[in-house]
């Protein structure tokens, strides 16, 4: 037990006696693990973490695929006679990424969202803090 002391003491005194590279390996410790921390975070919270909804475990995605063919898109022909016809499943909500455009500002902007069923929000579980959800009504033409 000795020898870890002097040893201790010893690398203390080497490290006093240089102090420019005394902060110089404080520093890249501190960066070093300042990143892995933050990565570890987001990885926690995009991969490993639950889905934010009640019973995450009951969700599942429904995909259709045909040969020779890359899409596997539903069709909304396809999605209503599966929402009408299932009794397997307790909910059945469809949606598809979509790009839009919005304008009123000097230039109009596109961005990423999705074209979803009046249910999207019920099914998972989610309740509107202000305003209203999606109504049938919402879905016709």
């Amino acid at each position: 037990m000795g020898t870890i002391w002097q040893d201790l003491r010893y690398g203390a005194r080497l490290l006093l006696k240089k102090p420019g590279f005394t902060l110089a390996a404080l520093a890249m410790l501190t960066l070093g693990i300042g990143a892995s921390t933050a990565i570890l975070c987001v990885i926690d919270a995009v991969l490993l973490a639950p889905l934010r909804f009640p019973e995450p475990d009951r969700l599942l995605q429904l995909e259709e695929r045909h040969a020779g063919v890359s899409s596997y898109n539903f069709t909304y022909a396809n999605y209503f006679d599966l929402a009408r016809t299932t009794r397997t499943l307790s909910d059945v909500t469809a949606y598809r990424p979509w790009q839009f455009n919005l304008g009123g500002g000097r230039e109009p902007e596109t961005v990423d969202g999705c074209v979803v069923t009046p249910n999207c929000f019920s099914s998972v579980g989610i309740t509107r803090l202000l305003g209203r959800t999606f109504a049938e009504q919402d879905n016709l033409p």
